[in-house]
């Protein structure tokens, strides 16, 4: 509509106040309604789709306090001030959606249906809550996240749900997927191992393969990702 506005019109105060009040109209709708739409929908999503959401939010709630900022200066006919403010607005709207473009190439599944994702699973999300549950008490109280062999199909039969279920359950209240959950458990019990008088005398290694992992190299990637220091460097700072 700016753009559109502005090809047939010369820039003056008054008009420019009109769109940017438009402007700040829509991103405030678009916060509300997102907002909205998350803590309405909060248990269909996955922790990263969580995650992507409110920086999504964070991006147009930035770009609200620039529209914001612009309008007062328009108002104020603070010109130099507004120049910038409008040109701030710009190179935001450009980075949102370079932004945008960037994630559904990398992370397309960001940008599928929530609800469509598991439309015939026969599972709501009462019941997806109750089975993620489940599915924690099952691996901590037999310590099965740290087969290095277990896979979902196992998983799946042992509790004796179907795979779709599981997964389900998983990717919406307990990580990103079933591997990405099982790294969480055993860098967890890692972690609770180096911090033990007894267990942190161990070699790294034989904390490794306790924990589940049969590889170094997934196992320091696994750490750094969720604790910020490899195992090494962990170590050494709590000792």
């Amino acid at each position: 509509m700016f753009l559109i506005w502005g090809s047939f019109n010369d820039f003056t105060f008054n008009g420019i106040t009109v769109i940017t009040i438009l402007i700040l109209l829509y991103n405030i709708g678009f916060i509300i309604s997102c907002l909205a739409y998350y803590f309405k929908n909060e248990n269909i999503f996955s922790l990263s789709e969580r995650k992507w959401l409110l920086s999504l939010v964070g991006m147009f709630g930035i770009l609200l306090i620039t529209v914001g900022a612009n309008l007062f200066f328009s108002i104020a006919e603070k010109s130099t001030y507004h120049n910038k403010a409008t040109t701030l607005i710009f190179i935001l709207a450009a980075f949102l959606i370079g932004t945008l473009v960037y994630f559904s190439i990398i992370a397309p599944e960001v940008f599928k249906n929530f609800k469509a994702k598991y439309l015939g699973s026969g599972l709501n999300k009462k019941e997806s809550l109750i089975l993620s549950k489940e599915i924690t008490s099952y691996l901590l109280d037999n310590e099965r996240f740290v087969d290095s062999n277990i896979t979902l199909e196992k998983l799946s039969n042992e509790l004796n749900f179907s795979q779709k279920k599981i997964s389900q359950a998983i990717n919406q209240h307990l990580g990103n997927n079933f591997y990405d959950y099982l790294n969480f458990l055993r860098v967890r019990k890692a972690q609770n191992m180096f911090l033990d008088s007894e267990s942190s005398k161990m070699a790294i290694k034989n904390v490794m393969y306790d924990c589940g992992f049969n590889n170094k190299v997934t196992f320091n990637k696994a750490f750094k990702e969720r604790v910020g220091f490899t195992p090494t460097e962990f170590r050494k700072i709590n000792r």
